[in-house]
């Protein structure tokens, strides 16, 4: 009779339905109500978890969302088996899956896919609309840079729902806007007087205004664009340096001229004053805990470009308690010195914290 030997058999990779399953038992949900939070059907998750369906990127970032396990670790775990399954197989787009669960994690592929609007059918086609459309560095390199903002800009608040990864998502939108931009002339950094005070008449007549702000600032030297918030991004408005050319780009977060005029100025003030070899970007996110020297001279330039400090000395006498008293006879003297009246309401909001102003349309951007 032979010796009956044991070896040792090699553990296997977790399978996505394994985890899955445990994950789902920890949490008291069950497959079928998973399937609806995800908008899938039950048998295409049955499907995932038996293994006789991959897990793709889109549902990874699913997962990730709905149970807060990173998209990465269950495309590694989806690697590793169709690896197991198949070892000569060419893992190509495995690779390329895992390199998008890498940007994925740093910045919204959906998001940039969505914006797109190109049609992608696999990893490596989403890989390449990324690259070409994006020009996205490495993963690697890409999170340094949004490490490096993150550092310097991102100061959170209790009233401010700061998403890292939103913001990032937003910054890599914001450049694209201004990519293929041309300028009229080459950036003078000593016209920032004359341009502030060309760029105030604009915001006042408040007529065709988003064209007119981006070819005044194109015939100074200037690129600049609008691009939707997203949710989680609380931004108002980005300066940088795009190759050699200053770019602007806002939100437009409040469809009201004050607030759009406010944060061009804004960072119109930080182009001329604060884009250099030491800072070549300036990000201006809502309610910061402490609000930086640079973030302050904005302000206080935005403010006193929008309504000349000597204006306030003849300004009407009024109580504060009497919100349409002031919005009546503000408008009246708003009128009187040429200012468009929702700017200066707006400044004497910013001033009072007094918010309780009755808008109508023409407070829209225009």
């Amino acid at each position: 009779m032979g010796i009956k030997t044991i070896t040792s058999k090699k553990s296997q990779p977790t399978p996505v339905g394994i985890r899955l399953k445990a994950e789902l038992k920890k949490r008291g949900i069950s497959q079928k109500n998973f399937a609806e939070q995800l908008g899938m059907s039950p048998s295409h998750l049955s499907d995932i978890v038996r293994g006789s369906r991959p897990l793709s990127l889109k549902t990874a970032v699913s997962f990730q969302n709905l149970l807060g396990i990173p998209a990465k670790e269950w495309m590694d775990l989806q690697i590793s088996h169709n690896l197991e399954d198949n070892p000569h197989h060419d893992n190509a787009d495995f690779r390329d899956a895992e390199e998008l669960a890498e940007y994925d994690r740093i910045i919204s592929v959906k998001v940039l896919l969505k914006e797109a609007k190109i049609n992608v059918k696999c990893n490596k086609d989403c890989l390449d609309v990324l690259r070409r459309t994006y020009n996205l560095p490495s993963p690697e390199k890409l999170k340094n840079e949004s490490d490096m903002l993150k550092n310097r800009f991102f100061k959170k608040t209790a009233k401010t729902g700061l998403d890292e990864r939103m913001i990032a998502t937003w910054i890599v939108l914001a450049k694209n806007s201004t990519k293929e931009q041309k300028v009229y002339s080459k950036f003078d950094e000593s016209t920032l007087s004359e341009l502030s005070s060309r760029l105030s008449q604009v915001f006042n007549s408040n007529s065709n205004t988003i064209i007119r702000t981006h070819d005044l600032l194109a015939s100074y030297g200037i690129k600049f664009s609008v691009v939707e918030r997203l949710d989680h991004a609380s931004i108002d408005g980005y300066s940088f340096i795009d190759g050699d050319t200053p770019a602007i780009v806002v939100t437009k977060r409040y469809d009201r001229i004050d607030n759009f005029a406010f944060s061009v100025l804004h960072e119109t003030y930080h182009v001329y004053k604060h884009l250099n070899d030491e800072c070549n970007q300036m990000i201006s996110i809502v309610d910061y805990d402490i609000e930086s020297a640079e973030e302050k001279e904005a302000n206080d330039f935005a403010s006193r470009t929008l309504v000349n400090p000597n204006f306030w000395s003849d300004a009407p006498t009024v109580q504060l308690n009497k919100p349409w008293t002031i919005q009546r006879k503000y408008s009246s003297w708003a009128e009187e010195h040429h200012l468009n009246k929702w700017i200066v309401l707006g400044q004497i909001s910013h001033i009072t914290g007094m918010y309780k102003f009755k808008s109508d349309d023409s407070r829209k951007i225009h």
